[in-house]
């Protein structure tokens, strides 16, 4: 079974493809095959709870690296646009703020496929002026679980746990939550295959 899944895998992606473009549009024409065959990556992997898992690796107002496990949220409509959500006040934010460019890089272990999507991020919070972009926020919110939307009425992420309990018990809003944005990251290169 492996080893047919394997071959599959080889034939679907026996070369490695690098889309690079200098804009969005030339990006959707180019990166189709991509989007196409992590789709399909997905669509097989849906049952593996890790499949929706990938890395975010964005860079610290130091130069270093930093890197973090996120989850996919789909793509931004028909888009190469991959979505994922964030509370406004983490470290991630500020680092997008100082430098928006980050890299994406999902690996699914029974198939042995790695995808690594690099681009800019578009942050969309409250006060985004695009009313689409604000339905789409919305929506995300709506598809969170309760014990997900917690999160965004407790103390900032990373700040130390504060002995007071009654901070982590709040009920979840059921309305957007100020701090609850949606990220997506805006594909400039694409690489793919079977590393």
């Amino acid at each position: 079974m492996l080893i047919s899944r394997a071959s599959s895998v080889l034939r679907r992606n026996s070369h490695v493809l690098v889309a690079r473009a200098s804009n969005a549009r030339s990006a959707t024409v180019m990166s189709a095959a991509w989007r196409k065959s992590l789709d399909t990556s997905l669509t097989e992997q849906a049952k593996n709870p890790i499949a929706k898992f990938f890395q975010l690796a964005t860079v610290r107002g130091s130069g270093k690296p930093a890197n973090r496990t996120m989850v996919f949220r789909g793509f931004l409509g028909d888009t190469e646009q991959v979505m994922f959500v964030t509370d406004h006040r983490t470290e991630k934010l500020e680092e997008i703020k100082n430098k928006d460019w980050a890299e994406i890089c999902w690996y699914f272990p029974d198939s042995r496929e790695q995808f690594r999507i690099g681009g800019s991020m578009a942050v969309v919070g409250g006060d985004s002026q695009d009313q689409e972009l604000l339905k789409v926020r919305e929506q995300a919110w709506d598809e969170q679980g309760a014990n997900s939307k917690k999160w965004y009425t407790q103390p900032k992420p990373g700040a130390p746990r504060d002995k007071d309990d009654s901070k982590f018990e709040k009920d979840p809003p059921d309305s957007v939550h100020p701090e609850f944005v949606l990220v997506s990251c805006i594909p400039d290169h694409h690489l793919w295959g079977v590393p």
